[in-house]
């Protein structure tokens, strides 16, 4: 079934995202999450500028472990947190 396709890793999962910042055309981020083996892979869709970010990328990521939040932790910790994710904003500098 399903679930023994992706214990085989015959079948993947694959997420779109919108991220911050220009990400490389693609890699792979192996950073623990909680003290566990956490790797995820990316790849460059689309680059588009923005007025707010200066870029947004559009990436396609596949976790090839199954960590809470992976793909979230993941890209925050290359520079590129998901656009609207409120847990893993890199804080914004203020001029007021």
């Amino acid at each position: 079934g399903i679930s023994g396709q992706f214990e085989r890793r015959s079948m993947s999962k694959r997420y779109r995202a919108v991220v911050i910042g220009q990400v490389p055309e693609g890699g792979t981020i192996d950073v623990a999450i909680d003290g566990k083996d956490a790797r995820s892979r990316f790849a460059l869709v689309r680059l588009t500028r923005s007025a707010k970010f200066g870029w947004l990328s559009e990436v396609d990521l596949w976790p090839e472990t199954g960590r809470k939040h992976q793909l979230r932790i993941h890209m925050t910790s290359i520079g590129h947190p998901l656009v609207g994710d409120p847990l893993h904003q890199i804080p914004m500098m203020r001029s007021d």
